[in-house]
């Protein structure tokens, strides 16, 4: 399976986790241009897809264990890499774009 064949989008390098009481944010790292797509899927949880995008990290999922947000996973297909937020129940979010960071808040 070749995967980000034929187009460049995001490497995701890093994610950082920050934490306050009320709210959670995830701040997703990388190389490259940020195309995503926000995908609400069942339940309650969230999905990011970032097209034509690969995941440098080490890992495939995350524990947060805040009371809003319990994990991430990170799937990567064939023209896309996925991160699923695995929320508590139904939050409001945030999404902001800077360079080649994203942040998502949760509250």
């Amino acid at each position: 399976m070749r995967v980000n064949a034929g187009r460049t989008g995001l490497t995701l390098t890093g994610v950082i986790v920050q934490r306050q009481s009320a709210s959670v944010t995830v701040i997703l790292q990388g190389q490259g241009p940020i195309h995503y797509q926000p995908v609400a899927i069942h339940g309650s949880q969230l999905a990011i897809d970032l097209s034509h995008s690969i995941s440098s990290l080490k890992f495939d999922k995350l524990q947060v264990g805040h009371r809003l947000l319990k994990d991430i996973r990170i799937e990567q297909y064939t023209q896309k890499l996925r991160l699923v937020f695995a929320l508590v129940a139904r939050v409001r979010y945030a999404i902001k774009v800077s360079g080649n960071v994203l942040a998502i808040q949760f509250k």
